[in-house]
């Protein structure tokens, strides 16, 4: 028996749009640079791979058990947004 509690920083979104006196001058009407951050990170106790998981979907009797699943993947967004 495992305390399986934790914070998690999940998303985290970024933008910064680029002043119009500089956009004018590449002949833009807006320019907007962004990061988006999923599942950054999890601070818990819990010795698996992640506190949330459990592969037993409706069934009762593996309610709470996490088969060692793999954790959510840390994914990262990047671009750029250009109004012409």
């Amino acid at each position: 028996m495992f305390d399986a509690s934790y914070i998690r920083l999940k998303n985290i979104n970024l933008a910064y749009s680029i002043p119009s006196s500089i956009s004018n001058r590449i002949k833009l009407n807006g320019v907007t640079i962004f990061v988006d951050v999923q599942n950054l990170h999890t601070w818990t106790k819990y010795p698996g791979y992640d506190p949330e998981s459990s592969t037993s979907g409706n069934n009762l009797t593996g309610a709470g058990i996490d088969y060692m699943t793999y954790p959510l993947a840390r994914t990262f967004t990047y671009g750029l947004k250009m109004k012409f």
